[in-house]
């Protein structure tokens, strides 16, 4: 078992479980959707701004693996304005909408306010969900299931924003987050390829820890279960 099928299964289990204990609720009611807008050839290349112009390219980008930090192409608020282009807070949750970058799953966060091209759609998450939470519930889904079309594939905000998720608490939401980041940045996990006791029990640890009672008033308990869950990959 790779680290990052490691991490996608942990990712679906704790949603499948935390959907039974908390309940589901439709995609759109965890945000604001962020739309996407065409931007137009002659101020593409341009980093006479200070808004970064997100496109599907710069997820592929060192550095932007999870954060977007850096784009190939900034703009200021007037151009934003003139070409319609919306400006996404920090903390928006965004991946490919159009043609085959679908597959790669590849989901992002905004660091900085910036605009995204009309071939990504993102989230902007509510106040009450933590957009760590936010970015590791969108990992755990193959959006190709939810594509249409056949020689250009693509999402729709419509069908998207029925899919039903688990409606958990904030506070459990960076729990799980941090938990989940654990998994995602452990560089060793990989090690455990191949060996199937330490990623069942591994797999027991998440179930566990997702069905605490009252998981809030324990969080540091939780936490430190989790981070020895994570050693022990190492290991």
């Amino acid at each position: 078992m790779s680290s990052n099928q490691v991490y996608l299964a942990a990712t679906r289990l704790i949603r499948i479980h935390a959907s039974e204990l908390y309940g589901t609720i439709a995609l759109s009611q965890l945000g604001t959707w962020a739309p996407g807008a065409g931007i137009p050839r002659a101020i593409q290349g341009s980093r006479d701004g200070l808004i970064p112009v997100c496109k599907v390219g710069d997820m592929n980008t060192k550095g932007n693996e999870r954060w977007i930090n850096d784009t190939a192409n900034y703009i200021d608020e007037d151009t934003a304005a003139e070409i319609g282009a919306n400006i996404h807070p920090r903390g928006t949750v965004i991946f490919p909408k159009i043609g085959g970058a679908i597959a790669t799953n590849k989901r992002r966060i905004l660091k900085s306010p910036a605009c995204i091209d009309n071939n990504v759609l993102g989230i902007t998450p509510n106040r009450e969900t933590d957009s760590g939470w936010l970015y590791h519930l969108l990992r755990g889904y193959d959006f190709t299931v939810y594509q249409r079309g056949t020689s250009v594939p693509a999402l729709r905000q419509g069908e998207l924003e029925h899919l039903l998720v688990p409606s958990v608490p904030f506070e459990i939401q960076v729990l799980l987050g941090r938990f989940l980041d654990s998994i995602e940045t452990s560089q060793s996990a990989s090690a455990t390829a191949g060996t199937e006791d330490q990623p069942a029990e591994f797999m027991e640890t998440v179930r566990d820890i997702v069905w605490i009672d009252g998981l809030a008033t324990r969080a540091d308990e939780a936490n430190s279960e989790a981070e020895s869950a994570v050693r022990r990959l190492d290991n």
